[in-house]
């Protein structure tokens, strides 16, 4: 829901005279109807199978490709060595991931660039970043927001609790995947991010093997 208030800024005018510059590239996914402010009138919506995705559509690449449940999106630029063609890398990814979400992943170690992936199937959503999480990913712990600014996501949220002591960090609230809000987490690179019936929960896929230097002693 809508709330100036709990964004951290002041007010309206105040987000007017930043408007053009108001989360460059981004995007958030509600999984219920958004209530869109107009002072964000340069975001688009993005049909999707369930939920509702909005985007900077001035701003921000899309592709997308479907089969069967299942609806894969990717957000900004990728390049990948497998598909030479930009238009075909969610069509090549979507059919990786449908193989297993192993073949995905060897897949993704081919891919470089400035990007987000959504997957939907059914009732669920993953979310990937690049591996070094260039474009940020923040999502709400109950509430099933997901999106690449942590205040964007505020516009949304219900309640937030600004964070305080030790996690709010030397500049005022980065402390590793954590966010300016306690109930919002951003999502740590080489990671992704799951959403099902039973909640949010985050995944390590890369490096995939075993940590041979665990139990070492220094």
């Amino acid at each position: 829901m809508f709330n100036l208030d709990e964004t951290g800024i002041r007010n309206a005018e105040e987000l007017l005279g930043i408007r053009q510059g108001l989360f460059p590239r981004g995007f958030i996914y509600g999984p219920g109807e958004l209530e869109f402010p107009d002072l964000l009138d340069h975001y688009e919506q993005v049909q999707v199978p369930r939920g509702f995705l909005y985007i900077d559509g001035t701003r921000l690449n899309l592709r997308q490709a479907s089969a069967a449940d299942t609806t894969l999106v990717i957000l900004g630029r990728m390049t990948s060595l497998l598909a030479n063609n930009p238009d075909n890398h969610a069509e090549h990814l979507l059919r990786s991931f449908l193989v297993s979400e192993d073949e995905l992943h060897e897949a993704l170690d081919w891919c470089g660039g400035r990007y987000v992936i959504l997957i939907f199937q059914g009732e669920s959503l993953r979310v990937y970043h690049d591996f070094l999480a260039t474009r940020s990913v923040y999502f709400h712990h109950t509430e099933g927001l997901v999106s690449s600014h942590g205040k964007l996501l505020a516009l949304f949220a219900d309640k937030l609790t600004p964070q305080t002591g030790i996690h709010a960090g030397a500049h005022g609230y980065r402390w590793w995947d954590t966010s300016e809000y306690v109930e919002v987490s951003s999502l740590l690179s080489n990671h992704y991010l799951y959403s099902g019936a039973k909640g949010v929960s985050v995944h390590r896929y890369w490096p995939r093997g075993e940590n041979r230097h665990l139990g070492r002693d220094l």
